[in-house]
């Protein structure tokens, strides 16, 4: 009976133990295992192309990521390359994200007056460490082509008199 407690003992230590590194194991885009302390920052995508717009309206891009870390992820700093770049994190700046749960940042480009192409990035600064241990910055990027909205010459359907009949 006391051997059956010990191995069922040592069998719940190793899920747990197993259970426990895998959660700190991330599979890369390369196929490798990779170990995980700290927060990540992991996005759906880095980089959004909105493609062609109009000149004039602002136009927005919602970035969602995911920590898949074993601490809470914080960003403390969000800006903008340009201030045509607006950035907007959900949760606000310094609100901790925990493993597991999601959070997005909206960015928003004003189109006005900026006809052309542009490539305008997001500066995150993190809790993130590198391998010496500073805080790092992540960067997401929006991109496009802005095209100048034509007048339309349009005439008006009356003209109106200036001459006024006398009676």
């Amino acid at each position: 009976m006391k051997n059956i407690i010990i191995l069922i003992a040592f069998f719940a230590v190793s899920f747990l133990t197993i259970d426990a590194v895998a959660q700190e194991l991330k599979l890369t885009k390369s196929g490798k295992l990779e170990q995980i302390s700290g927060p990540t920052m992991d996005f759906e995508k880095e980089t959004h192309d909105f493609g062609e717009l109009k000149e004039g309206p602002k136009e927005t891009y919602v970035f969602h990521y995911t920590n898949n870390g074993t601490e809470p992820l914080i960003v403390t700093k969000a800006k903008g390359s340009c201030g045509c770049t607006v950035p907007n994190p959900t949760p606000a700046l310094n609100t901790p994200v925990m493993p597991g749960q999601s959070g997005s940042i909206t960015v928003a480009y004003n189109t006005k007056n900026r006809v052309g192409t542009f490539t305008k990035s997001v500066t995150l600064d993190t809790n993130i460490k590198d391998e010496d241990g500073n805080p790092t910055q992540v960067r997401i990027y929006i991109k496009g082509k802005v095209v100048k909205v034509e007048m339309e010459e349009t005439m008006p359907l009356s003209t109106p008199s200036i001459v006024e009949e006398q009676n």
